[in-house]
């Protein structure tokens, strides 16, 4: 065990994707890894971003996309995508705002926690794509999303791209007072509970509409992925391969537990069930499989929305993201 390379990993500890890894009754071959649990992601990708404090760590794939682009060599991307979502659930806005449609958005101020937050990049990618909408007609405003905040992940410019920062309010609090005409983030507003009469979902109802929009594009947004600090790869080039096998025994070892009818790892009465109509739903073996050839073309989508929405100056590649002992790598698990 001593000639093994130790390692810190800091991430959210999903229990059905990551579990395994954080009781250590999985480890990677060769590799002492000690995982530390984040529950706050903000805090872990501005930390990864501004100072890359872990060698290996869950991370944005959008912002990763945008240092990368921009020419910051100090980390490399696993196709080990932790976090994915549809994101039409998530775009709220004002019921007296006259925003009946995705093209009404157009000329109206909308907020966002970070603007390179990949949730936002693909929820403005969708909306160009989808339905024809002119982005660069928008005002973004950019802060915390139900506290102020003076934090975020760089200061980055975007040429054409109307944006402003606040620090003194939360986006949730210019919603309520009609000075955001809406808000799209990776979770619902207390407005949406509070002030029903007054914010409403712009899909409401977006469960047809993402599972019509999968069926015909195949694209399930993947939002974060693992990244390994430079120096650390450029070290041992052989560990980007044992990392991905390593987590995607976990979340093997992760789909098990959901399968277990005699000891629920969720409180969901009917999760066997869900689980076995997910594939028929979707039509997909697995939607949560890792690798970069079960995911080319939603990450290419992805790559392209950086480039369009300014991230990124050019249209990367998968190549120029993710570490090349891997781009081949199929995983073998699946729901």
């Amino acid at each position: 065990m001593s000639d093994n390379l130790s390692l810190v990993y800091a991430g959210v500890p999903y229990e059905d994707r990551v579990g395994a890894l954080f009781r250590s009754e999985i480890q990677p071959a060769r590799v002492r890894l000690v995982c530390i649990p984040f529950h706050d992601v903000a805090d872990l990708f501005r930390r990864m971003s501004v100072h890359m404090e872990f060698p290996v760590a869950e991370m944005s794939v959008a912002s990763t996309a945008r240092m990368i682009g921009r020419g910051a060599s100090s980390v490399i991307a696993l196709p080990v995508f932790l976090s994915r979502a549809f994101r039409h659930s998530q775009i709220y806005v004002r019921l007296d705002a006259a925003i009946a449609e995705p093209r009404d958005l157009e000329g109206k101020r909308l907020g966002v926690i970070e603007y390179e937050m990949t949730a936002a990049v693909w929820i403005r990618g969708l909306l160009a794509d989808e339905y024809d909408v002119d982005l660069s007609s928008i005002h973004w405003f950019t802060g915390g999303w139900e506290q102020p905040s003076t934090k975020h992940r760089s200061d980055q410019v975007y040429p054409g791209v109307q944006l402003t920062r606040v620090q003194d309010r939360s986006l949730v609090e210019l919603l309520i007072a009609g000075e955001l005409d809406g808000v799209i983030g990776p979770k619902a507003p207390s407005a949406l509970r509070t002030h029903p009469e007054v914010i409403g979902r712009l899909f409401p109802d977006y469960r047809a509409v993402e599972t019509e929009y999968f069926r015909r594009t195949q694209i399930y947004p993947m939002m974060h992925h693992v990244v390994i600090r430079r120096e650390v790869y450029d070290e041992n080039r052989w560990l980007p391969e044992v990392l991905v096998e390593a987590f995607s025994q976990a979340k093997a070892a992760g789909l098990q537990r959901l399968w277990d009818y005699d000891k629920p790892a969720v409180m969901h009465p009917w999760i066997v069930d869900e689980l076995s109509s997910l594939q028929d739903t979707l039509g997909v073996a697995d939607p949560f499989a890792y690798g970069i050839p079960a995911n080319l073309d939603t990450l290419n989508t992805l790559l392209r929305y950086c480039s369009e929405q300014g991230l990124t100056p050019n249209h990367l590649s998968v190549e120029d993201v993710y570490a090349a002992e891997i781009l081949d790598w199929v995983e073998v698990q699946g729901i």
